[in-house]
């Protein structure tokens, strides 16, 4: 992360996606150690380490927190204590607009939301392996467009993939994930340049 705290720090990495993306501004906000709460987002110094961290407190202890990134699949390994100088997330900044980081009860409903969500997208990743095969005779051909740097893939008038911003690849839209999987349209359909406009079945 680069970091300038006084005003914010930009995160980058995947431990906390549908809560943070790459190249979101976070607002830290000291607070006394022992107000911070399960549910809350907190940034901390790991021990031996100078780039912070930023996961959701999962855990009280006497003097420490137990946390979790909301997209990882297990709590951290090390407890954090107060010489780690966590502070709270409380705000980001996304294209110009700021929005509240929930912390407490609704912190804690909306790690629940996710770690759901994760774990739906992995049964919809496993039926779509076995299913994909039987249906790759019924499945439509898809065209390729990119507009402004985004690249989009339509079957017929509906989006079923899109680029992703930070360049890692295709992320399919729910349904579609039976039809194809993001490994085979990276290798299909790199996107081409700006305006550009293919077909392939």
């Amino acid at each position: 992360m680069k970091t300038g705290i006084n005003g914010g720090f930009y995160y980058r990495g995947g431990s906390m996606l549908r809560v943070f993306r790459a190249g979101d501004r976070l607002l830290p906000v000291p607070k006394p150690f022992r107000s911070l709460k399960r549910g809350d987002v907190i940034c901390f110094l790991p021990p031996g380490s100078r780039t912070r961290v930023v996961h959701r407190i999962v855990g009280c202890g006497e003097n420490s927190f137990r946390t979790q990134g909301d997209n990882n699949a297990r709590p951290d390994r090390l407890p954090v204590t107060p010489e780690q100088m966590p502070m709270l997330v409380a705000a980001r900044v996304r294209r110009g607009r700021r929005s509240r980081v929930h912390g407490g009860a609704i912190g804690r409903i909306v790690f629940r939301i996710n770690r759901f969500r994760r774990f739906f997208r992995g049964v919809v990743s496993a039926l779509g392996g076995r299913l994909r095969p039987l249906l790759r005779p019924f499945r439509p051909g898809l065209r390729l467009v990119s507009r402004a740097g985004r690249g989009l893939l339509y079957a017929g008038d509906t989006v079923a993939a899109v680029r992703r911003a930070d360049g890692e690849g295709w992320r399919l839209r729910r349904g579609w994930r039976f039809f194809y999987s993001a490994d085979e349209l990276n290798r299909l359909y790199p996107v081409p340049g700006d305006g550009a406009e293919h077909g392939r079945q």
